[in-house]
């Protein structure tokens, strides 16, 4: 099958502009490069092909390549240790640096890279802690310790010495800061095994690998953190540490570890309420007042691509009310935790939210803590291939035996766009579609709950081929809510029986094949963060794909594609196709 599509061989297209008139308008409105401060723009050159576009300012720029600038003016003359640089002393390893345009902000719809949204996030809260409550969220945190005297100490020295959001994002990038604290932490789940045979209670667990994190003072994520953080915060943390660590030390006689255990349970359980409270306050009011905080669902945006689902509704009415003063920030806080609860219910049955926890932090804790440390190999060639990523010249060769096999790979190019195009808004994903020579068949429906991953039915006349394109995670830098669901969800869900549908209703009169899959592997297990619904398979799915078959004069072909969760949910959803006869 050729299927008609806009886009060359190459396999970039699902991280690069968009192909449309969208993407035309776009490109024409550019910043003009010659409002950026001269003396900058050989910084801004260092880092490949300038792409400034109309959703940023000259102010901007400036603001950010000062800060890039400062940072390398620092590395040169030694006031930064190579030990944070990645591969500093390896000159033979090339370290790729994304486009600076990603680092700018440019609002929910138009900014692509996620610390570019988080940072910003934090800073905010950073910025005004007692407004967001997160001076009481550490004073907390520094009780169960035994620490709680320093915490005023420690929110002097924060408003004394904050970086700027810039500042963080660059050090942050430059320092390779998350992959080691990624590293660092998945060594030491590897080494945990199951908390729960450690600890009683996963919380008690989670607060001692808290600690000793922080009693650790030599690690690399401190010596990032030093430099992040840049003077006079980033030297501080460490001698603030230790002395933290000192007073504890003075304040509690050294003890059997088995009885220090048990004392830390004693003051988490004393903590406990009040900092889950505290926590509970701390994300409302991120979610009421958080500019940076990427939540069109929750607003009720038309950027929401769910926003007449029922539970979309209902958080939105909840903000809206909680806004115009005639619902209290404590009202909201306990209404989205009962509607969250609730939502997982829907789906999976009961489920205890005091539970959630524990389902996270089980004995696959070693498991997680492998793959997490387990890196990749180190070669130039994944530099190559970013690079061109970035530059849209990213191109393969495939082996003639790949292409005797029917292979077409101009049809895997349109599928990867088609699912990359459902990650989209409402108006980018259509205008995308439309870019592809694709007509839709309904509207995109969730597959797993109201703010889950969406599905879609599309036909191409012109190739006799139906099409049903399925998002992944929702991206969490644009939709915060949608994405934070869809990775609960994937933590918490478990795998059970699979359930064949051969008695259900709204199944092809024909149950020969259902009947014989299901007596021949009658023990199948699923994921159920990975099987869509089977009211969304019977109630939205099958009528698309009957209307689609409909514009047809002979039977078409189907396809079906995903992108990561998608992947999984492709497949599944092809097996519930099969199983109920919609493909004939």
């Amino acid at each position: 099958m050729k299927m008609k599509c806009k886009a060359a061989l190459a396999m970039v297209l699902v991280l690069v502009q968009l192909l449309t008139s969208v993407e035309a308008d776009f490109r024409a409105k550019r910043l003009d490069i010659s409002k950026i401060d001269p003396d900058l723009i050989p910084t801004l050159e260092e880092y490949g092909e300038v792409n400034a576009t109309k959703y940023e300012t000259a102010g901007e720029w400036d603001e950010l390549l000062s800060v890039v600038q400062d940072f390398e003016d620092d590395e040169e003359y030694g006031r930064i240790s190579q030990d944070v640089i990645p591969f500093s002393n390896d000159s033979s390893v090339n370290v790729w640096y994304p486009p600076l345009e990603t680092m700018i902000y440019k609002g929910t719809e138009n900014t692509d890279d996620v610390s570019a949204v988080y940072i910003r996030v934090i800073h905010e809260i950073l910025s005004n802690m007692t407004f967001y409550g997160g001076d009481k969220v550490v004073e907390n945190v520094f009780d169960v310790f035994g620490m709680k005297p320093m915490t005023t100490t420690f929110l002097s020295l924060l408003n004394m010495g904050l970086p700027t959001s810039d500042q963080l994002l660059v050090r942050m990038w430059k320092t390779d800061f998350i992959n080691d604290a990624m590293d660092f932490f998945g060594s030491s789940m590897s080494t945990h095994g199951d908390l729960d045979t450690m600890f009683q209670d996963p919380i008690v667990g989670l607060m001692g690998s808290l600690q000793n994190f922080v009693l650790d003072y030599d690690n690399v994520v401190f010596k990032d953190l030093a430099v992040v953080l840049g003077k006079p915060l980033g030297p501080s943390i460490i001698p603030f540490l230790k002395s933290m660590s000192q007073q504890q030390s003075s304040a509690q006689p050294a003890q059997p570890a088995e009885n220090a255990t048990l004392a830390l349970q004693e003051k988490v359980e004393e903590v406990f309420p009040d900092l889950i409270k505290n926590l509970r306050m701390l994300g409302v009011k991120n979610v009421l007042y958080n500019k940076y905080l990427p939540i069109p669902c929750i607003k009720g945006d038309d950027y929401c691509p769910v926003k007449g689902t029922p539970y979309a509704r209902a958080f939105s009415d909840m903000y809206n009310l909680t806004k115009s003063d005639r619902m209290t920030e404590e009202e909201f806080g306990l209404g989205f935790q009962d509607a969250m609860v609730q939502y997982f219910r829907d789906k999976s049955g009961d489920i205890d939210p005091g539970n959630i926890i524990s389902r996270m932090v089980n004995n696959k804790t070693a498991s997680i803590g492998n793959i997490i440390k387990q890196g990749a190999e180190v070669n130039n060639h994944m530099y190559d291939v970013l690079n061109s990523l970035a530059n849209n010249t990213y191109a393969m060769d495939i082996d003639e035996d790949v292409l005797e096999t029917g292979f077409d790979p101009r049809t895997a190019v349109c599928m990867t766009n088609i699912t990359a195009a459902m990650y989209e808004s409402p108006e980018t994903g259509a205008a995308w579609i439309d870019g592809l020579g694709l007509e839709p068949v309904g509207d995109a429906f969730p597959l797993l709950g109201d703010l889950s991953s969406r599905g879609q039915v599309f036909v191409d006349k012109s190739q006799n081929a139906v099409i049903v394109g399925i998002e992944g995670v929702p991206v969490i830098h644009k939709y915060f809510q949608r994405g934070f669901f869809g990775w609960l969800d994937l933590l918490v869900g478990g795998v059970h029986t699979f359930e064949y549908p051969c008695t259900q209703m709204f199944i092809h009169s024909n149950k020969d094949r259902c009947i014989e899959l299901s007596e021949k592997y009658s023990h199948a297990k699923i994921n159920s963060g990975f099987a869509p619904l089977d009211s969304v398979i019977v109630n939205a799915l099958r009528p698309q794909l009957e209307k689609a078959a409909a514009m047809f004069d002979t039977k078409p072909k189907l396809y079906i594609t995903g992108h990561s969760l998608g992947g999984p949910l492709a497949k599944n959803t092809l097996a519930q196709v099969l199983l109920r006869g919609y493909d004939e």
